[in-house]
């Protein structure tokens, strides 16, 4: 029961970040946490967590706020970045894997790796799931496209199948669950070879 309860909670969360924020991955979840003040430990107190999740545009009633806390354990004074972020992580789906694998191969031509460059002119941004789900506009897309492949590319200049899939891990995981299966059909398009 307390499981579905962090469940609902978790996606409360997600969608009031998604309208209130406009976060729309995990790496954006993780940008934010990191320029909040954390008096320098990456750390905030479990009594100024409040403002903290006000600062994502979280609002919760003290029901939720204790079920979070105890998802949290009642005995720190202090969440970490990675514990906060690590409520709105996903095992990665077999599917998503698959349908991230295939189109890797069909980019990278067998290589073990993708120049970035070369991933840029291949993308369709207009098939990007903010530009088709959300109704944002491809420059909006490409910005946090942007932002997602410099956060999941740690080469700097290519990206592997590893960090390719994680990409789309931090896109699909914020994604309404109704929306996830268009999504992995969306994967091929926005790259351009479906």
């Amino acid at each position: 029961m307390e499981e579905n309860t962090l469940e609902f909670i978790k996606e409360k969360m997600i969608n009031q970040m998604r309208y209130n924020k406009q976060i729309y991955s995990l790496n954006e979840i993780l940008s934010v946490v990191y320029t909040l003040d954390f008096s320098g430990n990456k750390k905030v107190s479990i009594s100024g967590l409040d403002p903290f999740l006000s600062e994502f545009g979280i609002f919760l009633s003290s029901h939720e706020v204790s079920t979070l806390l105890k998802y949290i354990k009642k005995d720190q004074t202090s969440i970490s970045v990675q514990k906060f972020s690590e409520i709105f992580k996903i095992e990665t789906p077999q599917q998503l894997i698959n349908k991230c694998s295939e189109v890797f191969g069909k980019l990278s031509q067998g290589n073990n790796s993708i120049p970035i460059e070369e991933l840029w002119r291949k993308c369709n941004l207009r098939k990007h799931p903010l530009v088709t789900i959300f109704g944002r506009k491809p420059d909006y897309a490409k910005k946090k496209l942007e932002e997602g492949i410099n956060f999941s590319a740690v080469g700097g200049n290519s990206i592997n199948l590893k960090e390719f899939i994680e990409l789309h891990k931090n896109m699909y995981a914020l994604l309404p669950p109704d929306n996830q299966k268009y999504f992995l059909n969306l994967i091929p398009e926005m790259w351009g070879v479906a």
